[in-house]
């Protein structure tokens, strides 16, 4: 009789993570609170990618592609720990039969530094591996900014390649305190940094919030090296990061114009001026903005076709 109750317990848990229908590679335990990635297939063939991508796209879910040199990714990212079995049936239904789950090692921050006589006025992080730091200048409006990927190493170690190494002391809801050794030296500076608030917490701005290319302008195709040329950083924190085909940045601020988020404002000089623009398309493989910016600089207004950035 005391082998019932364990008896029940795995023909259940079977039923819950279709454990018999469907196979968990990579991490087998999630933890609340945590998001992952799960990748449904990697493919030689871009077709099969495609396919495997409309089939989940029809199906409600949100596709990515993850590119490497020889494969063509087909991914979920950033679900949560409590949502994988329900998107592991809807996968199973579709008649995929493997999944491979790995824990997003990313962090989606805006730290920033209130003292004058620090080098660094901000440290940045997002969802896309990349960071910003900007330095402490007395022209707020045009501050030397660094751009880069980030690797979490572990959870107190961020390596800003090209930029240094960071050691976090001490997290929480408001503040952070932290480290940071910049590349070529030894010695660690400390940091006090206050966390941003978001500009919101909504799927619509969690879209929105990437790093995105331009692909056209007015339906005319951007060629590489020209001036529309441009990846825009569109950050949770209100960031507005723009780096041209020579490496070069430029750095303002944006913010949703009212809460139905479908029309956005940016700022050069901290909302003194602004551009006005209108989200016509916004998912996860294109965005569609129309831009009417304000006066002489934009007379027309210019539609421009973005896709994400990888």
């Amino acid at each position: 009789m005391k082998k019932l109750p364990l008896l029940l317990f795995l023909i259940l848990s079977a039923g819950i993570c279709f454990s018999q229908q469907i196979a968990f590679k990579g991490e087998k335990t999630w933890f609340d609170g945590s998001l992952y990635r799960i990748q449904i297939g990697a493919y030689k063939n871009t077709g099969n990618a495609e396919r495997a991508f409309a089939l989940l796209k029809n199906s409600g879910l949100d596709p990515q592609y993850g590119e490497d040199r020889q494969l063509r990714r087909v991914v979920l990212n950033r679900v949560r720990a409590r949502d994988i079995p329900r998107f592991a049936d809807t996968i199973r239904e579709l008649g995929f039969r493997e999944v491979w789950i790995t824990r997003e090692n990313t962090i989606s921050e805006k730290w920033e530094i209130d003292d004058p006589d620090s080098k660094y006025a901000s440290f940045e992080f997002n969802d896309s591996s990349n960071y910003i730091v900007v330095e402490t200048s007395q022209n707020r409006n045009n501050p030397v900014v660094h751009f880069g990927d980030y690797t979490i190493h572990d959870r107190h170690t961020i390596e800003l390649q090209k930029l240094g190494l960071l050691n976090i002391q001490s997290s929480d809801n408001t503040g952070v305190s932290f480290s940071f050794t910049e590349e070529g030296n030894t010695q660690p500076i400390r940091y006090e940094g206050k966390k941003a608030e978001p500009v919101s917490t909504s799927v619509q701005t969690g879209l929105f919030s990437k790093v995105w290319k331009i692909v056209s302008v007015d339906e005319v195709v951007v060629e590489p090296g020209s001036e529309h040329d441009k990846t825009f950083l569109f950050s949770i924190a209100g960031t507005y990061l723009v780096t041209d085909s020579h490496g070069n940045t430029a750095i303002a601020q944006w913010r949703w114009k009212d809460t139905d988020e479908i029309d956005f404002q940016y700022s050069w000089d901290r909302w003194a001026d602004y551009g006005n623009c209108t989200v016509e398309i916004l998912n996860s493989s294109e965005m569609v903005v129309v831009d009417s910016t304000y006066g002489s600089y934009m007379p027309t207004p210019q539609r421009l076709r973005l896709v994400p950035f990888h």
